[in-house]
Protein backbone atom coordinates (compact mmCIF):
# COMPACT_ATOMS: atom_id res chain seq x y z
CA UNK A 1 0.00 0.00 0.00
CA UNK A 2 1.42 3.55 -0.92
CA UNK A 3 1.65 6.29 1.64
CA UNK A 4 -1.06 9.45 1.51
CA UNK A 5 1.35 12.26 0.56
CA UNK A 6 -0.48 15.99 -0.40
CA UNK A 7 -0.22 18.99 0.02
CA UNK A 8 -1.86 20.96 2.24
CA UNK A 9 -4.00 22.87 -0.50
CA UNK A 10 -5.82 19.03 -0.66
CA UNK A 11 -8.54 17.98 1.68
CA UNK A 12 -8.28 14.77 3.60
CA UNK A 13 -9.66 11.44 2.72
CA UNK A 14 -12.94 10.74 4.71
CA UNK A 15 -11.83 9.04 8.06
CA UNK A 16 -8.38 10.18 7.54
CA UNK A 17 -7.56 12.99 10.66
CA UNK A 18 -5.38 14.69 8.21
CA UNK A 19 -2.77 14.66 5.07
CA UNK A 20 0.58 14.60 5.34
CA UNK A 21 2.56 17.76 3.90
CA UNK A 22 5.59 16.32 1.86
CA UNK A 23 6.71 13.04 0.87
CA UNK A 24 8.10 10.28 3.93
CA UNK A 25 11.58 11.52 5.41
CA UNK A 26 12.18 7.39 5.88
CA UNK A 27 11.13 3.95 7.03
CA UNK A 28 11.51 3.35 11.23
CA UNK A 29 10.50 -0.08 12.26
CA UNK A 30 8.15 -0.27 9.38
CA UNK A 31 6.88 3.04 9.53
CA UNK A 32 7.02 5.82 7.30
CA UNK A 33 8.33 9.11 9.03
CA UNK A 34 6.95 12.98 8.56
CA UNK A 35 7.81 16.11 9.10
CA UNK A 36 4.45 17.75 9.33
CA UNK A 37 1.29 17.17 8.32
CA UNK A 38 -2.53 19.65 8.29
CA UNK A 39 -5.28 18.56 10.73
CA UNK A 40 -8.68 17.65 8.90
CA UNK A 41 -10.92 19.54 11.51
CA UNK A 42 -8.90 22.90 11.70
CA UNK A 43 -6.43 22.72 8.55
CA UNK A 44 -3.73 23.61 10.72
CA UNK A 45 -0.21 22.48 9.95
CA UNK A 46 1.76 20.37 12.75
CA UNK A 47 5.17 19.97 12.80
CA UNK A 48 7.61 17.93 14.66
CA UNK A 49 8.98 19.77 17.68
CA UNK A 50 5.44 21.55 17.83
CA UNK A 51 3.74 21.41 21.54
CA UNK A 52 0.27 20.37 20.61
CA UNK A 53 -2.99 19.97 22.73
CA UNK A 54 -4.55 16.34 22.95
CA UNK A 55 -8.20 14.98 23.70
CA UNK A 56 -8.59 13.88 27.26
CA UNK A 57 -9.88 10.82 28.29
CA UNK A 58 -13.26 12.77 29.73
CA UNK A 59 -14.60 15.72 28.51
CA UNK A 60 -14.61 17.26 31.79
CA UNK A 61 -10.57 17.94 31.56
CA UNK A 62 -7.71 19.84 30.46
CA UNK A 63 -6.40 18.98 27.42
CA UNK A 64 -2.95 17.17 27.48
CA UNK A 65 0.02 18.61 26.03
CA UNK A 66 2.62 17.10 24.00
CA UNK A 67 5.34 17.78 22.20
CA UNK A 68 5.61 16.11 18.90
CA UNK A 69 8.65 14.12 18.67
CA UNK A 70 7.93 11.76 15.41
CA UNK A 71 4.68 11.60 13.00
CA UNK A 72 4.10 8.37 11.27
CA UNK A 73 2.23 5.90 9.38
CA UNK A 74 2.34 2.27 10.60
CA UNK A 75 1.96 -0.43 8.02
CA UNK A 76 -1.65 -0.36 8.54
CA UNK A 77 -2.19 3.25 7.41
CA UNK A 78 -2.58 4.64 10.79
CA UNK A 79 -1.51 8.03 11.02
CA UNK A 80 0.29 8.25 14.55
CA UNK A 81 2.52 10.68 16.53
CA UNK A 82 4.86 10.40 19.22
CA UNK A 83 4.25 12.61 22.05
CA UNK A 84 6.73 14.18 24.80
CA UNK A 85 4.77 14.85 27.49
CA UNK A 86 4.40 17.72 29.91
CA UNK A 87 2.17 17.69 32.90
CA UNK A 88 -0.16 20.15 34.45
CA UNK A 89 0.89 21.17 38.07
CA UNK A 90 -2.93 18.80 38.83
CA UNK A 91 -1.24 15.40 37.43
CA UNK A 92 1.51 15.70 39.31
CA UNK A 93 1.97 14.84 43.45
CA UNK A 94 0.79 18.62 44.15
CA UNK A 95 -2.57 17.60 42.52
CA UNK A 96 -5.59 19.66 42.93
CA UNK A 97 -4.22 21.69 45.87
CA UNK A 98 -1.30 23.60 43.75
CA UNK A 99 -1.43 26.88 44.11
CA UNK A 100 1.10 27.27 41.00
CA UNK A 101 0.66 29.43 38.36
CA UNK A 102 -1.88 28.19 35.90
CA UNK A 103 0.55 28.82 32.67
CA UNK A 104 3.39 26.49 34.40
CA UNK A 105 3.47 22.88 33.39
CA UNK A 106 6.53 20.53 34.28
CA UNK A 107 8.76 18.95 31.14
CA UNK A 108 9.04 14.74 31.15
CA UNK A 109 10.81 12.29 29.68
CA UNK A 110 7.42 10.36 29.23
CA UNK A 111 6.87 9.33 26.02
CA UNK A 112 3.58 7.57 24.17
CA UNK A 113 2.44 7.21 20.38
CA UNK A 114 -0.94 8.23 20.00
CA UNK A 115 -3.31 9.01 17.22
CA UNK A 116 -3.13 12.15 15.51
CA UNK A 117 -6.88 12.18 15.20
CA UNK A 118 -5.96 12.82 19.12
CA UNK A 119 -4.78 16.16 18.63
CA UNK A 120 -6.89 19.41 18.92
CA UNK A 121 -4.54 22.24 17.92
CA UNK A 122 -1.39 23.98 18.78
CA UNK A 123 0.37 24.93 22.20
CA UNK A 124 2.83 27.17 23.06
CA UNK A 125 5.46 25.52 25.32
CA UNK A 126 8.59 28.25 26.39
CA UNK A 127 11.15 27.77 28.60
CA UNK A 128 11.29 30.04 31.71
CA UNK A 129 14.76 31.62 30.67
CA UNK A 130 13.36 32.36 27.08
CA UNK A 131 10.56 34.77 28.26
CA UNK A 132 11.43 38.80 27.32
CA UNK A 133 8.50 40.08 27.90
CA UNK A 134 6.26 38.98 30.79
CA UNK A 135 3.12 41.25 30.16
CA UNK A 136 3.02 39.67 26.66
CA UNK A 137 3.08 36.37 27.19
CA UNK A 138 0.56 36.42 30.24
CA UNK A 139 -1.64 38.44 27.40
CA UNK A 140 -1.45 35.44 25.23
CA UNK A 141 -4.42 33.63 24.30
CA UNK A 142 -4.87 30.42 26.81
CA UNK A 143 -2.48 28.43 24.51
CA UNK A 144 0.59 29.32 26.21
CA UNK A 145 2.62 27.80 28.78
CA UNK A 146 5.69 27.82 30.12
CA UNK A 147 8.46 25.26 32.07
CA UNK A 148 11.45 25.80 34.40
CA UNK A 149 11.13 21.88 36.35
CA UNK A 150 11.22 18.03 34.89
CA UNK A 151 8.75 15.77 36.71
CA UNK A 152 9.70 12.29 37.10
CA UNK A 153 6.34 10.63 36.70
CA UNK A 154 8.14 7.20 38.62
CA UNK A 155 9.05 8.55 41.21
CA UNK A 156 7.09 11.81 41.61
CA UNK A 157 9.65 14.21 42.33
CA UNK A 158 10.44 17.37 40.58
CA UNK A 159 14.39 18.84 39.53
CA UNK A 160 14.74 22.30 38.15
CA UNK A 161 16.73 22.94 34.42
CA UNK A 162 19.04 24.94 34.64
Amino acid sequence: HSPVVSSPLMSSPPGRPGIWVGGPLGCVDGCLAYGALVLADTNETIEVDHCVFLRADHDDEAPFIARVAYLFETACGDMMMRGQWYFRPVETQLGTASSMDPQEIFYSRNYDDNPVGSILRRAHVTFVDDITDWTAFRKQDGNSFFFRREYDATHGTFVCIR
